[in-house]
C-alpha cells in the first residue's frame, strides 16, 4: 500500500489548500524584491522532480501526472531560451526524480507507480534500458543518486520490505542491474552524496509522522555509520540539501500532526541538530541550493511559496511566491537561477536569484 503522505500530496484538492493557505498565510514572511519569478514555463504536466544537466544548458523536469492520471513524460527545458524542447522523453508511470552520471551521458529516472527505473540516453533522448526493482522486494521508488564513481545507483523507496534503500549495479551503464538493498526502516526521501568524505545521506522516518532522522551511509559497504534523530520534533523528512563543503545539511519536514514542520539544519561534522527553520508551512517538501552555498531553497508545499535561506546566518532571506504545489527545486550551474517545479500546475517557475 503507497504511504499515506504519498497519497495525502497526490490527492490534496485545491479547495482544502486554498483554505490552509489563508489560515497559514500571516506566518509566512514578506519577499525581497531581489528574488523574482523571471518566467513561468507551461510543460503541459504536473511536473514533480527537476535536475540540472551536467553541462548546465538544461533542465530536465519528470511530469508526474496525478494520482488519477499519471504521466509517462519527462521535460527537457533550455536554460538560455527558458523555453522547453518540442519533444517529450517517455518513460514509465509517475517519474518522481533523475539523476545524471557525472558525464552527463545518461540520466536515470524513477517510475513510482511501476516500481522502475528508466535510463535514458541524453544524446538521443531515448530510453535504453527500464530497470525492474521487484527482485528487490521493494516498491514505489521516490529519490534517486550516482556515487561519487558512478558505479552504483541509491533509490530510495515508499513501500516494500524494511530495506528500503534499492542498489543498483551502473558499472556498465548499458546494463544497469539490481544489486541489493540496504536496510532503512520506515520512509525514505531524497538521497544526496556528502561531496567530502563519500557518504551517503538519506533522510527518513520509521513513521509518516516521524520522527526525522538523517542515516549516514558507506556507500560502498551499505553500512549505516551513524543515525541523527531529530527530537522534539514531527513530521517526515522529505528532501535534502547539501552545502558544497559537505559541512551542513538542510531538509525539509513535512508535518501532518499539525507542527510547524520546517527546514532541519544539521552540522555534518559532529552529527549535530544546529537548527529548525520555520519557513512558515507544515508542509515543507523540495530542498535545493546555490553551487557556492550561500542561499538554501525550500518549497512551502501549501502556501505556493519559494523560501530563499541566508546559509550564513540560517535566517530567511525572501519568501517567493509560485505556482500550486511547488514540490522540487533545482539551481543552474551559474547560480543565477531557480527552477520550481508546481505539482498541482502545470508549470515550473524561474527565479532569478541575486548575484554578488
Amino acid at each position: 500500500m503507497k504511504a499515506m503522505w504519498r497519497t495525502y500530496l497526490r490527492q490534496l484538492s485545491l479547495k482544502s489548500v486554498a483554505v490552509l493557505a489563508i489560515a497559514l498565510s500571516a506566518a509566512a514572511t514578506s519577499f525581497a524584491q531581489s528574488f523574482t519569478v523571471v518566467k513561468t514555463i507551461n510543460v503541459d504536466i504536473q511536473p514533480f522532480g527537476v535536475t540540472a544537466s551536467p553541462d548546465g544548458q538544461t533542465m530536465w523536469v519528470a511530469n508526474s501526472g496525478s494520482v488519477f492520471a499519471n504521466s509517462n513524460k519527462v521535460t527537457i527545458i533550455d536554460i538560455a531560451s527558458l523555453s522547453e524542447e518540442a519533444n517529450k522523453v517517455t518513460v514509465g508511470n509517475f517519474p518522481e526524480d533523475i539523476a545524471f552520471t557525472s558525464d552527463g551521458s545518461h540520466a536515470l529516472v524513477t517510475n513510482s507507480t511501476d516500481d522502475t527505473v528508466s535510463v535514458i540516453d541524453s544524446n538521443t533522448k531515448t530510453v535504453t534500458q527500464t530497470v525492474g526493482l521487484a527482485s528487490l522486494g521493494v516498491s514505489f521508488p521516490f529519490g534517486i543518486t550516482f556515487s561519487k564513481n558512478d558505479n552504483k545507483v541509491f533509490v530510495t523507496t515508499q513501500g516494500g520490505t524494511t530495506n528500503s534503500i534499492a542498489v543498483l549495479d551502473a558499472r556498465d551503464i548499458s546494463n544497469v542491474q539490481p544489486a541489493g538493498t540496504i536496510a532503512a526502516s520506515g520512509f525514505t526521501g531524497r538521497p544526496a552524496i556528502r561531496p567530502i568524505g563519500n557518504e551517503l545521506l538519506v533522510p527518513t522516518s520509521p513513521l509518516e509522522t516521524g520522527p526525522p532522522e538523517l542515516l549516514v551511509i558507506n556507500p560502498s559497504s551499505g553500512q549505516v555509520m551513524h543515525e541523527l534523530v531529530l527530537t522534539g520534533n514531527t513530521g517526515f523528512p522529505n528532501d535534502i540539501a547539501v552545502t558544497p563543503d559537505g559541512g551542513f545539511a538542510y531538509i525539509s519536514l513535512f508535518d501532518f500532526s499539525g507542527g510547524t514542520g520546517g527546514v532541519w539544519v544539521v552540522d555534518l561534522q559532529h552529527l549535530t541538530t544546529v537548527t529548525v527553520i520555520n519557513t512558515g508551512d507544515p508542509g515543507v517538501f523540495g530542498m535545493g541550493i546555490t553551487p557556492n552555498g550561500k542561499f538554501v531553497f525550500a518549497t512551502n508545499f501549501l502556501l505556493n511559496q519559494v523560501v530563499a535561506i541566508d546559509s550564513s546566518t540560517n535566517t530567511i532571506a525572501a519568501t517567493i511566491p509560485v505556482g500550486r504545489q511547488p514540490n522540487e527545486v533545482a539551481v543552474t550551474l551559474d547560480g543565477s537561477e531557480a527552477f520550481v517545479t508546481n505539482q498541482n500546475d502545470t508549470t515550473v517557475s524561474v527565479i532569478s536569484i541575486p548575484q554578488d
